[in-house]
Formats: C-alpha cells, structure tokens, sequence
C-alpha cells in the first residue's frame, strides 16, 4: 500500500489524460503543420521561393511558428520539424529585436481561410476539453489516499498507478527488548 502524495496524483492525472488526448493532438498538430506550410505557400509566391531557397541559410531564418491574419483574426500556425524561411525582422520594428513571430501575411477569404479557422476552433475546443478531463481526474485523485483505495474505486485505471502500487513487504523479525539490553550492557528497569 502506497501513499497518494500530490506529486503522485499528479503523475497519474497526466498519465491517464494523455493517453485519451495525445493521439487527439498528434492529429491536430499534422494537420496545423500542412495548414501552416499551405498558407505560407499562399503568401510567398513560388518562384520568390525558389530564390529564397538558393540563397545561403543566414539570409533567412527558420521559423517554425507561422503567424497569420485569418479573416480579422490573428493565428498562430506551428510547422512540426525545421522552421520555413522568414526575414530577420529590421530593427525598430514593434518588439525593438530581431525574432518573434510576427504576421507574415494576410488570408482574407476563401478555402483556406475558412479551414485554418476551422481547426484554431477544434484547437481551442481540444485545449478545454483536455483541461476539463485533467480537472476532474485530479479531484477525482485527490479525494484518494492509498493505492489500495485507489484501486478500489477506480480499477479502470490501475494502468496510470499499478508502478507506485507497492507490494506488501515481509515484515522484519521483532527484535526482543530483553536482547537489545544485554547487548548494550543495560539493565532491566
């Protein structure tokens, strides 16, 4: 019988939410990655491209977080991997340095616009329904003291807690009083 301490509970509320919602997000992120590499696409004509790409890797940086105007609203699109080529920002220019994401371009309408929306809302809708799960699952745990109550409300999910389960140990032999004295030349009171 082990003991639920917070760190714990946190590590089992971690475990049993990502193994519902990791997958959610892999999906979400490959699909943020070819939305992010067709809008960029969309901004930089290819033949600007092209001469991009033969230029020396310091004339550009990579920047793996692509920001967009989407129909009036600001998006942030990450790309999985190496980043796609953008200019160094100039100084002066808002943040005063060098990096940052800043708005490469603006997508006012269409396909395009209408899908990228579309997965910022599915983003966001994950981002709360993954906050709400590890809520409940963390007061859940935390009204749970042992493994061993744990075990008995929640079975389900003894493969999040079935490593801090401890086994019983066989207890130690009792040591005799009366021994311990005589060893260390006491007398008995």
């Amino acid at each position: 019988m082990a003991k639920l301490t917070n760190q714990i509970r946190e590590t089992i509320a971690n475990l049993a939410v990502a193994r519902t919602f990791d997958p959610r997000k892999e999906a979400l992120d490959k699909a943020e990655d070819a939305l992010a590499r067709e809008a960029y696409a969309s901004i930089y004509p290819e033949a600007e491209l092209k001469k991009v790409n033969a230029l020396p890797d310091n004339w550009f940086r990579p920047d793996a977080c692509l920001q967009f105007n989407v129909g009036g609203l600001t998006i942030r699109l990450n790309i999985i991997g190496k980043g796609l080529p953008v200019s160094y920002r100039a100084k002066g220019e808002q943040t005063g340095g060098f990096y940052g994401c800043r708005t490469l371009g603006v997508i006012p309408h269409g396909d395009l616009c209408d899908r990228i929306q579309a997965h910022a809302t599915a983003y966001e809708k994950y981002k709360g329904e993954r906050a709400a799960a590890l809520k409940a699952c963390t007061v859940m745990l935390s009204r749970v003291t042992t493994t061993v109550k744990l075990a008995e409300a929640w079975p389900e999910g003894e493969q999040f807690f079935k490593k801090f389960h401890d086994e019983p140990k066989a207890a130690l032999p009792m040591v005799r009083v009366d021994e311990v004295n005589s060893l260390l030349g006491l007398a008995a009171a």
